[in-house]
């Protein structure tokens, strides 16, 4: 659970630069949140960031001087947001969010009076999003690129991967199998596992502490790695479980590449959190559990796993032969 710990300072650390070139009420608006996660406050300064440095391209306001922020208008906002109009919608939909906290503050605070985004409308987030996922046969397919190698594999590339070859198989099994997100796959450490009763104990969002199951075949694959990682760690004193070529904690630009590097030849666009949907949708088509797939994947609200419970052709026309026959 340290893992999380490690990355939080780093954050802060980013923070710290990004607010350095920014005006002085922006040190305040990083004091605002409070028992937020640090991602989510780094995502949300970033935006905001982002919004005032057009603010100062435009040239109309002065980002530096709160009277002339406070003549800000709904209209200039919305002349912002639609130059974001081609961007999915639940981005779109963040970055007013963004904004809008951004503004909630300066409120709060007393710098202005008004909120200019309490009259936008924010742009509609559709609910049944299509969700990206891997079939078990793509999984074991990517497994096997892992293990095995792929067409036009250079030598480097042939001996960087056997190097790493049961590392980054423990990392895509534990992923497909467990749904985790990859900053918590990455935030891992050694002593967070229970190799007794299978469970790891892993920091997910919101900053909460939950023990995560793991399978049989799953935990032997961690431990090959472990094995394998002795060599290569050679006495280091780093805990992360994942580590990467300086002998430090992996990060999540490499798990991109590890996950991207393996699905590279499916029709698909494959990202680190493609596991976690791949791990939710392969769950529900075999047990047809809503509920056990939210405790799976940790969801508070049962609303954010209906996504990955998308009912087939298949399934349609079973249900039409069911009800086709009842009386």
């Amino acid at each position: 659970m340290k893992g999380r710990l490690e990355h939080d300072a780093k954050r802060e650390t980013v923070i710290l630069k990004l607010l350095a070139t920014q005006p002085g009420y922006m040190r305040d608006y990083a004091k605002r949140f409070g028992s937020k996660t640090v991602s989510t406050k780094e995502n949300y300064i970033r935006k905001v960031i982002e919004f005032l440095n057009y603010v100062r391209s435009d040239g109309r306001f002065d980002v530096t001087d709160l009277e002339s922020l406070a003549k800000i208008k709904p209209s200039y906002i919305n002349g912002y947001m639609e130059l974001k109009k081609d961007m999915a919608p639940v981005t779109r939909a963040n970055k007013l969010a963004a904004i809008k906290d951004f503004f909630d503050f300066l409120c709060d605070d007393e710098y202005i009076d008004n909120n200019p985004c309490n009259r936008i409308k924010p742009p509609k987030v559709e609910e049944n999003i299509h969700v990206v996922s891997m079939t078990p046969d793509e999984i074991n397919h990517v497994k096997n690129r892992v293990k095995n190698g792929f067409d036009g594999e250079t030598s480097l590339e042939k001996a960087r991967r056997e190097k790493w070859r049961s590392r980054d198989l423990a990392i895509v099994t534990l992923g497909c199998s467990t749904g985790l997100r990859v900053s918590s796959i990455t935030e891992i450490n050694l002593e967070d596992i229970d190799f007794d009763k299978n469970i790891i104990t892993v920091v997910v969002k919101g900053n909460k502490t939950r023990e995560c199951v793991v399978g049989k075949n799953t935990m032997e694959t961690i431990k090959s790695w472990i094995n394998d990682r002795k060599e290569i760690m050679n006495g280091s004193d780093c805990n992360a479980l994942f580590v990467s070529d300086r002998k430090t904690r992996i990060s999540t630009c490499t798990v991109t590449r590890i996950v991207e590097r393996g699905a590279g030849d499916l029709n698909k666009h494959i990202t680190p959190h493609k596991m976690r949907s791949s791990c939710a949708t392969n769950l529900y088509n075999a047990t047809g559990d809503i509920y056990l797939v939210q405790e799976v994947l940790g969801h508070s609200n049962i609303k954010n796993t209906r996504r990955y419970a998308a009912v087939s052709n298949q399934k349609r026309q079973k249900a039409a032969d069911i009800l086709d026959n009842l009386g």
